[in-house]
């Protein structure tokens, strides 16, 4: 999988719907006073330029995705990346169990001879 093929778009969407249902669930006081009708406008004038924005910043995330490619072979990785990804760590309970079925005799089952 392409590192540069992040979630950036999955996080910016999540973003946009939190402010559509933002702006969504507004509402004001059955009987408004001038101020608070004046804030509400506000308010909403302000929620509309940021959900404008983020549904621009949205549609170049997706755009520069359609771009890059899904997958890479490991040649296209760069020297740093290439083997984290590969990374066998002999730390784990499995692999322990492993090394001393290997090294006992007993092709990795981790078990005595009988």
């Amino acid at each position: 999988m392409n590192p540069a093929h992040s979630v950036s778009v999955r996080k910016e969407s999540a973003q946009l719907y939190r402010l559509r249902a933002e702006f969504g669930a507004r509402t004001l006081p059955p009987q408004p006073s001038a101020e608070q009708v004046q804030n509400f406008e506000r308010r909403d004038g302000e929620l509309r330029d940021k959900i404008q924005a983020q549904e621009l910043k949205l549609t170049d995330l997706k755009a520069q995705r359609r771009r890059t490619p899904t997958k890479l072979t490991l040649k296209e990785l760069p020297e740093a990346e290439r083997f984290a990804q590969l990374g066998f760590r002999m730390g784990g309970p499995i692999a322990v169990a492993l090394y001393n079925g290997l090294r006992r005799g007993n092709a990795g089952t981790g078990r005595p001879k009988l």
